[in-house]
């Protein structure tokens, strides 16, 4: 079989024998199955009526032999699937996602009549198709339509496996949709797995470091608008803050946070960064989050302890490779911040180390563009004074130069 359908659901247990027969009698399945499609139909691409070629495909089942060979025999349900996963990607995007989901699912799906709802014979398989492409879709469509009652059972079945949907590719989506769906989706029932997720502290920060579930988690964000849930997420954020914030995906979730929250959780997040101000600042992935963050916080108390925290560092931090903290801060910063951060660094014992420092160098050229007035002057003369040590070494002289543009300016 091609496409979708190959190999699904073989591997190396299967005897040759039993694939080549599977094989072939599959081909022959999927052909007469597609030629009922357009007998009933008019043309297969444009089908004028789903459900008829759902009950072509189930009726073509039916004349498919599998009691001929002892593997088909015993391997006849997983034949059966593959065969008809092959015809829903030969139909392509012909049948609505609804029912090309119950191509997929029909081998294990019961026949309900319709006073039923669709979902009661899938009790128990709600998780398995929150993983499977056509399922998620179909949940996520159910979600959307809002039957009190399937959102009850889906919800029951989902949330005791959040954390492992927001990981996966399909899953994902699904767990996103229930907190866009706020016309269908109740307060209390958002609120109650809006809680599942955050209360095991564990499971989210392994979630928020997954490159798939961090990005679900920011989806869920979005739509989190009252303080009451801000500030429980906010507080489960600070167990976990400085392990976050050293992984990539993890800083871009704080990040985001720091971006979508009011001042007053803003701090809270950013108190606990200060808290590991100089571990995080000399971290490849933490140092660039740290940066980011000053650039979506004004000035005032909510990045009052972090500023102290990289002002009394200052020093120690533009020599590490990963310290462009300080060049950011002084970017975004006030004057009178401006002024503390550079002051800082000039009174270090080892500031003629630093303007000759690999890393430092830059944030020396930094603070002679960021300074005024007096304080300018200051930094340019000591700058000047040490000419002669400075304009023959590798870095010094980058800064050397700076301080005598500065001059002539």
């Amino acid at each position: 079989m091609e496409g979708r359908g190959s190999g699904m659901f073989w591997n190396d247990n299967y005897p040759n024998s039993c694939r080549d027969a599977c094989t072939s009698q599959s081909h022959a399945f999927l052909d007469s199955s597609v030629q009922n499609l357009d007998a009933q139909n008019g043309t297969v691409e444009n089908p004028t009526n789903p459900f008829v070629g759902v009950e072509a495909i189930e009726s073509a089942m039916e004349g498919l032999n599998l009691s001929t060979n002892p593997y088909i025999n015993a391997h006849g349900s997983r034949l059966r699937a593959a065969a008809v996963n092959a015809i829903a990607w030969r139909i392509g995007d012909s049948f609505d996602d609804h029912y090309s989901y119950r191509l997929v699912m029909m081998e294990q799906q019961p026949s309900q009549s319709q006073s039923h709802s669709q979902l009661e014979g899938l009790k128990g398989r709600v998780v398995a198709m929150a993983k499977d492409q056509y399922g998620c879709r179909f949940l996520q469509r159910k979600i959307d339509v809002g039957i009190p009652e399937e959102i009850r059972m889906i919800l029951s079945e989902l949330k005791d496996y959040l954390h492992e949907l927001m990981k996966h590719e399909f899953g994902s989506h699904v767990i996103q949709k229930i907190f866009e769906a706020s016309r269908t989706v109740t307060v209390y029932q958002m609120d109650t797995i809006f809680l599942l997720i955050i209360l095991d502290v564990q499971k989210l920060k392994d979630v928020c470091i997954h490159y798939l579930g961090s990005r679900a988690m920011l989806k869920i964000l979005v739509n989190v608008k009252t303080p009451e849930k801000i500030y429980a997420f906010v507080l489960a954020l600070k167990r976990i803050t400085l392990t976050l914030m050293k992984t990539a995906n993890g800083g871009y979730v704080i990040q985001h946070c720091v971006k979508l929250f009011p001042p007053a959780y803003q701090k809270v997040i950013l108190d606990e960064v200060a808290k590991n101000c100089i571990n995080i600042a000399t971290d490849k992935y933490g140092s660039p989050i740290i940066q980011k963050c000053l650039g979506h916080v004004d000035q005032g108390q909510a990045i009052f302890l972090l500023v102290k925290e990289i002002i009394v560092n200052a020093a120690v931090l533009a020599e590490d490779q990963y310290g462009h903290v300080v060049e950011v801060l002084l970017y975004f910063s006030e004057e009178e911040y401006a002024a503390i951060i550079i002051f800082e660094i000039m009174e270090s014992r080892e500031f003629f180390n630093f303007l000759q420092d690999r890393y430092g160098n830059f944030v020396a050229q930094s603070a002679l563009e960021y300074s005024k007035g007096t304080l300018h002057q200051r930094l340019r003369n000591i700058i000047l004074s040490n000419c002669k040590r400075l304009h023959s070494h590798l870095y010094g002289k980058n800064v050397l130069a700076v301080a005598k543009r500065c001059m002539i300016h």
